[in-house]
């Protein structure tokens, strides 16, 4: 019998199920004195927990994040121990800003840990089942120029703007044409005020200004990544010089 309901549970693909059936079997005693409704709870709900994990892998890996790291990761060192630092850092860790689709824009001086912070709030994501996709601005903006005007790009941008969370790191590090100012206004537009965009930027929206020029493309492309949103400026130095 354990056999044949090991079997059906197979053809359904309950592999959490068949898993806690399995560890159940080994006390014969705990499932004859133990109600059945109790038993298909706990049945259904180890199942639940494989799926949840299984989805959650799945997220990780095709997030592209650099970085795969939870909170036990993460340190308030001398210059992250202010308490305003510390509640902008916890404010964001809650993730209410995803669920509510504003922005967050991360700034700071290179190896400050943008990175970082921008994985740890990717994994955070994943983790509650968002889809969540990680870029260096220039490879993304790269990857699609060619197909710009075509149906394929069009199809791109709207992949893209159909992520919970969209991450664009090393926003603004170089200069951009007309055309590739152009793609990332397209990227920015198609998400605004539906989706999450989080930023990581080694300038603040007066260097993103410089970087740009000042033209009617250009102001849109820093209203829209410098509206409805949180920002959070990495303090310190490098601590990548800390590691060599």
């Amino acid at each position: 019998m354990q056999q044949t309901i090991i079997d059906l549970m197979n053809k359904l693909d309950l592999k959490g199920a068949i898993e806690s059936f399995r560890i159940l079997n080994n006390d014969p005693a705990y499932l004859d004195k133990t109600p059945c409704s109790i038993v298909l709870k706990s049945l259904l709900e180890a199942e639940i927990n494989h799926r949840d994990k299984r989805r959650q892998e799945a997220l990780l890996k095709t997030s592209r994040l650099p970085l795969h790291v939870t909170i036990s990761d993460w340190n308030f060192n001398d210059e992250r121990d202010s308490n305003e630092f510390r509640s902008k850092v916890a404010s964001m860790l809650t993730l209410n800003f995803i669920e509510m689709g504003q922005n967050l824009n991360v700034l700071g001086g290179s190896g400050t840990g943008k990175t970082f912070f921008m994985s740890l709030i990717g994994c955070l994501a994943c983790s509650h089942g968002k889809t969540v996709v990680f870029y260096n601005t220039n490879e993304l903006i790269n990857s699609i120029k060619l197909s710009r005007g075509s149906a394929s790009y069009y199809t791109k941008i709207k992949t893209l703007s159909g992520k919970t969370v969209l991450m664009l790191d090393d926003f603004c590090l170089f200069e951009y044409d007309e055309e590739e100012q152009a793609i990332l206004f397209d990227i920015l537009n198609a998400r605004f005020g539906k989706k999450t965009t989080i930023i990581g930027s080694q300038k603040s929206m007066v260097g993103w200004r410089e970087t740009l020029g000042e033209t009617a493309l250009s102001e849109s492309i820093i209203e829209r990544a410098g509206r409805n949103n949180f920002t959070l400026v990495m303090p310190g130095v490098s601590r990548r010089a800390n590691l060599d």
